[in-house]
């Protein structure tokens, strides 16, 4: 596992930028309607200012000899995973980000008017905070996140959570 530690206010000068990404989400199907997701009915910035550190944690899924399918179900199986494991990890007001936005439920409740049925469980990603993850990726973590090309799969996924941390 990759892993990197940036103070909030450092991070916020280099990394995020919220209305870039609140644009890049509105593109998503997944905008406005996870809990998980933009709109908010709060201020990302004072969020991120309620913590004083981001740890970063970060997998790499290399996709040789994968077919998609393959590819995509031990994305997934992964990015559980990690979420369960960051979840594990909150202690002391820490509160984790997951790798991407939550799909614990077959339907999320936000499109209803309805609560979360798991605030317990249900985590912000990094980008849905307006986080810069490719950059923070790359300067952070020392790598870089490839993509698909028409049809195919990229060389490796990088799936990225955090800590953040009082």
């Amino acid at each position: 596992m990759l892993e990197a530690e940036i103070g909030i206010e450092e991070f916020l000068e280099k990394y995020v930028d919220t209305e870039r990404f609140r644009q890049a989400c509105a593109k998503c199907g997944n905008y406005n309607k996870r809990w998980s997701c933009p709109e908010y009915d709060f201020d990302t910035l004072e969020f991120w200012r309620g913590f004083r550190t981001l740890k970063l944690y970060a997998e790499q899924l290399f996709t040789e000899g994968m077919t998609p399918a393959e590819a995509y179900a031990e994305y997934g199986r992964m990015k559980n995973e990690l979420d369960g494991r960051l979840l594990a990890m909150e202690s002391d007001g820490s509160v984790s980000l997951a790798a991407g936005s939550c799909a614990r439920c077959a339907e999320c409740t936000k499109t209803a008017g309805k609560p979360c049925v798991h605030p317990d469980k249900m985590r912000y990603s990094i980008e849905s905070l307006g986080g810069d993850v490719v950059k923070t990726v790359s300067e952070l973590l020392g790598t870089e996140i490839k993509w698909a090309d028409a049809g195919g799969l990229p060389e490796y996924f990088v799936l990225t959570g955090g800590m953040l941390l009082k």
